[in-house]
């Protein structure tokens, strides 16, 4: 399987629909943090697509971005308020 997998002809007749992965999970551009990533949680997922009420894809949501925001704001918070 693997020397077929090499061979370059087998590219051929592979397109992405063939590998393509669907979503387990969408999320919608008012939703809460907190509600995102409580989906994140629930699916054990690192990153869920954005869509609007179209479907249309609007980017991603990723953990690492959503506490790496909260952090920044809890310490510009923390800043203001000493």
């Amino acid at each position: 399987m693997r020397n077929l997998i090499l061979k370059e002809q087998t590219w051929d007749w592979l397109v992405a629909e063939d590998v393509l992965v669907k979503p387990r999970a969408t999320l919608h551009p008012g939703q809460s943090v907190k509600e995102s990533l409580g989906t994140l949680d629930q699916l054990d997922i690192s990153e869920v697509p954005v869509v609007d009420d179209d479907g249309q894809y609007l980017g991603n949501v990723h953990r690492s971005g959503m506490r790496e925001m909260i952090n920044n704001r809890l310490i510009r918070n923390q800043i203001k308020t000493t």
